[in-house]
């Protein structure tokens, strides 16, 4: 099998995903140009495309990690090349590392919230309703930087890594951009509690580095 029967493979999925569904189906199309654009990433930093016999080759293909990836469109099921005999990681993926962070930011701090709340006796009198759930959760995380501004890559501010704000509102998490305005804020994305737990889980779950203390 050689690169250019895997690439006509690739380009014939993204055909038929978008003959299938059209534009108001373009989930699948993003995953596939996405997964393709970090196929060709990867034989980039290793010098050689696939089964290709190279004496520059830099090291070697190691399958795909599945993982989801946070957009406008949504969560997007993507498979992230993996390297053996350098360090990889695709520049396609970077940007979007802010919103992978502040959704594992945003449930570290919902959980630890709720287990202060749940185990305190002191507090538990005053709660109307005990357990308190993430539903009972109202708080927002603005995002800025060491100058206390809002932080912007370079690119548009509808880019979903520039986001400005990350809250919890009624048991859902909203990933908030900065409008044009540069003043109000515009939801780019919502997901419920659990949807970004199953998410984090399927990422490994959150770590000690996640949590505050």
């Amino acid at each position: 099998m050689n690169s250019d029967h895997i690439y006509f493979t690739e380009k014939k999925t993204i055909l038929e995903h978008l003959t299938s569904g059209g534009v108001q189906n373009l989930k699948p199309v993003i995953e596939a140009l996405l997964n393709e654009a970090m196929k060709i990433e990867r034989e980039e930093a290793l010098k050689a495309a696939p089964y290709e016999r190279n004496p520059d080759r830099a090291g070697y293909a190691n399958g795909f990690k599945e993982r989801d990836y946070t957009s406008r469109l949504g969560a997007l099921r993507i498979q992230i090349p993996q390297v053996r005999g350098l360090s990889f990681y695709p520049r396609s993926l970077e940007k979007g590392e802010r919103s992978e962070r502040a959704r594992k930011l945003v449930l570290a701090f919902s959980q630890d919230l709720l287990d202060r709340v749940n185990i305190s006796e002191e507090i538990r009198p005053h709660l109307v309703n005990y357990s308190f759930l993430p539903k009972n959760l109202s708080y927002g995380l603005t995002i800025v930087n060491k100058e206390g501004r809002f932080m912007k890559n370079s690119g548009s501010l509808r880019d979903p890594d520039n986001l400005a704000s990350c809250s919890m509102l009624g048991g859902k998490i909203l990933y908030s951009i900065l409008n044009d305005d540069k003043i109000s804020l515009q939801v780019i994305h919502s997901e419920t509690y659990e949807e970004a737990l199953e998410i984090v889980n399927r990422q490994g779950g959150l770590t000690l580095n996640d949590m505050w203390h």
